[in-house]
């Protein structure tokens, strides 16, 4: 049986560099930490992610 933890990081976005589907994600989650993403360019957009916003990120461990 797997068990599993949610785990919620707050950060600042600092970059984000869109392809023609994907895009990468820049996180700072504690100077100097960047956690960095890639998700889809539809996601950017939907989420209107933008320079300086502030998120949380939600990341689950299986172990």
């Amino acid at each position: 049986m797997d068990r599993a933890s949610r785990n919620r990081i707050g950060g600042i976005v600092k970059a984000i560099k869109k392809g023609e589907v994907a895009a990468s994600v820049s996180i700072e989650v504690d100077m100097p930490t960047v956690i960095t993403a890639l998700i889809t360019k539809a996601a950017v957009e939907d989420l209107v992610l933008k320079i300086v916003k502030v998120l949380y990120l939600e990341y689950q461990e299986v172990y």
